[in-house]
């Protein structure tokens, strides 16, 4: 690799990574808390629709924040699929926000593993900036009036899951 090359991608690696610290940087999102109303997010999903929060108020609600790069994430989102076709009759809602992956990433890993939630995509992590997510997985609970009542760092038992999720509804 010619030295004007690596050049030139070290100034493109540098000012992506500019606008990344900008755009999450400029404004400073108040920590979430249990029990506070959840932040409103607003987000593409795969078929380019804008997908809002506010169009799930009086459902029960999983955000689930993932990366196709996370095994944690990976093993666990089968699972959450399976919580999701059980529970979708009595008002269960999952958003599965990829952060990071590219779009054709994330179109194939969905159909590969026959997802059947919805999966939004961030791929410059401004939704997750605004609840705070510094790690995947992280997965909130939010109840029928917007409320965060629960939330999970990292890989959770599927039947410790399962029961928080019944409590929600």
């Amino acid at each position: 690799m010619s030295v004007k090359r690596v050049a030139r991608n070290l100034v493109a690696g540098i000012v992506a990574f500019s606008c990344v610290v900008l755009l999450c940087g400029c404004k400073r999102e108040k920590p979430l808390k249990i029990g506070l109303p959840a932040p409103e997010i607003s987000a593409l999903d795969l078929q380019d629709k804008r997908v809002r929060l506010a169009d799930y108020r009086g459902k029960s609600i999983v955000i689930r924040f993932w990366s196709s790069t996370c095994k944690a994430c990976v093993d666990e989102l089968p699972a959450m699929d399976t919580l999701y076709k059980r529970y979708k009759a009595e008002g269960l809602v999952v958003l599965a926000v990829n952060i990071g992956d590219s779009k054709e990433t994330v179109e194939t890993f969905i159909r590969e593993r026959n997802l059947t939630f919805p999966v939004l995509l961030d791929s410059v992590a401004i939704t997750a900036g605004k609840y705070g997510v510094h790690a995947v997985p992280t997965t909130f609970l939010i109840d029928r009036e917007g409320v965060v009542r629960k939330a999970f760092l990292g890989e959770t038992p599927k039947d410790i899951f399962e029961i928080a999720v019944r409590d929600l509804l």
